[in-house]
């Protein structure tokens, strides 16, 4: 029998639009686990079940919600459950839109830098934090944001083949 136990996540709010990727650290996730956030089934994008105690993690993709804190657990195969930690749903304030992703393509190692352009991109009010910006499940470790209508972004490393670009506003748009 397994034993899962979910030590935090990253990030551990989002949007209630959902699409976000998540990743789930923990102990004990099996292959074929579920994860459920506030009654509703996550998309699973990867599980990494590497023993040993804080090594594993589970990657998801959070399905849409209302706005508010809700439960999430980890269901392995055979039923075994973990405790329980929530997730902040928050309503956008803005409403982000991706028009072009130059260049389109890049190397699996990541390090190439993309302009994105759109319209409705916004720093924080008071941080001046950019956009984050994810490639597949895989998040941009730098996002420079221009103007409204255009970041650039390096890439991370990742796998061969298509991958769908996310923007999202630090008010969660």
């Amino acid at each position: 029998d397994s034993n899962p136990v979910i030590d935090y996540l990253e990030p551990d709010h989002g949007p209630t639009v959902g699409g976000l990727p998540v990743t789930i650290y923990g102990t004990d996730f099996r292959e074929r686990a579920q994860v459920v956030i506030g009654g509703k089934n996550a998309e699973v994008l990867m599980i990494d079940d590497t023993p040993g105690e804080g090594n594993a993690k589970i990657i998801v993709k959070i399905p849409p919600h209302t706005p508010g804190t809700k439960d999430v657990v980890v269901i392995n195969y055979e039923g075994a459950r973990s405790n329980v930690v929530t997730f902040e749903y928050i309503a956008p304030k803005s409403f982000p839109e991706i028009h072009s992703v130059e260049p389109s393509q890049g190397s699996t190692l990541g390090d190439t830098e993309v302009i994105i352009t759109g319209i409705g991109f916004k720093e924080d009010d008071n941080t001046q934090e950019p956009p984050r910006v994810w490639f597949g499940m895989n998040e941009a470790p730098k996002v420079e944001f221009i103007d409204y209508k255009t970041l650039r972004v390096i890439t991370t490393p990742g796998e061969e083949g298509s991958v769908d670009v996310l923007v999202l506003n630090p008010d969660m748009g």
